[in-house]
């Protein structure tokens, strides 16, 4: 890419005459799901590139006088900084034009963005707040809370759902090795607890928690896993080698001594199958048979009342 070519977040490039746009476009494997691609289109490879070779994306809005926007941005899948645009540039939503005749609020003006590194960091506390407060991640979309925070911190670029979803992997990736070497460095036997549930697609999902006690004797829980997928049939080998799996990744294997779990016949055979691991029936589970099974002769009675 030339020195001058400019390729910014924040402020459209020089208008181009629509004749001067290339026809050919490069195919991304990716569906334009977002409204965003009806005033976007992709910049073809021979054409132009980002500084490091990314693929890149032109906005194509046209203006009263019929000039196109220009402004290009890093195709990466990402759509924040493209509606970010549309929102301050053009007064679009996905909704369509926002009535030019209404007030508008301070969001819509064009000013810089944070560096790099703020913004990162804007980024981790708008995450965490998502997170605390078990907000949907669909949130960062909402067009009145994006102008919320614009108008607290009109610098703060909001990143899309996809942008918090990069987040949240990022600080996994990160903190996962320093958890591994936080329980080899502290932990000499760990104890586990795990349970399975079906989502509403039918799928079977298994959590796990790993509890020990350090040289402090401090108890200390960490949660290893609530996704991890078990392949169907949900039979004692599958769920056995979806543990297994999880043991390896942690490098757990050899630490732990008990696995509780509900009194399920799948769940007590998986456990079984792993060897130096004794099985632990939850307690509560079984109070609740327990006392399930002894309200049954008394169901005849609660008919006749």
């Amino acid at each position: 890419m030339g020195d001058n070519t400019d390729i910014r977040q924040d402020q459209s490039r020089p208008s181009t005459s629509e004749n001067e746009l290339p026809t050919k476009r490069l195919k991304n494997s990716q569906k334009k799901r977002s409204w965003t691609w009806n005033y976007f289109e992709e910049v073809d490879t021979e054409e132009q590139t980002g500084d490091k070779g990314e693929l890149l994306k032109r906005c194509k809005f046209l203006d009263a006088n019929g000039k196109i926007c220009g402004a290009l941005y890093i195709n990466d899948g990402s759509t924040g900084n493209t509606i970010n645009h549309l929102l301050t540039d053009h007064k679009i939503s996905k909704d369509g034009e926002i009535n030019k005749n209404q007030q508008t609020i301070q969001t819509v003006m064009r000013i810089h963005k944070h560096k790099d590194n703020r913004q990162k960091e804007l980024c981790k506390f708008l995450t965490d707040w998502i997170i605390d407060d078990l907000q949907p991640l669909y949130v960062v979309q909402s067009l009145s809370f994006r102008w919320l925070i614009s108008e607290l911190d009109p610098a703060f670029i909001m990143p899309d759902e996809k942008g918090i979803k990069k987040v949240i992997g990022n600080a996994y990736n990160y903190t996962l090795p320093a958890l591994i070497k936080k329980i080899k460095l502290e932990a000499k036997n760990v104890s586990l607890i795990t349970d399975m549930w079906t989502s509403r697609g039918g799928q079977e999902y298994i959590g796990i928690t790993c509890s020990y006690i350090d040289s402090n004797f401090n108890l200390n829980k960490i949660t290893l896993t609530v996704t991890n997928y078990v392949r169907y049939p949900h039979t004692a080998q599958h769920i056995t080698e979806s543990l297994e799996e999880i043991l390896e990744k942690w490098n757990l294997r050899d630490k732990v001594f008990t696995i509780t779990t509900d009194n399920a016949a799948n769940m007590k055979k998986a456990i079984s199958n792993i060897n130096a691991v004794e099985w632990q029936g939850c307690s509560a589970h079984t109070l609740q048979l327990i006392i399930g099974k002894g309200l049954i002769p008394v169901k005849a009675l609660i008919k006749l009342l």
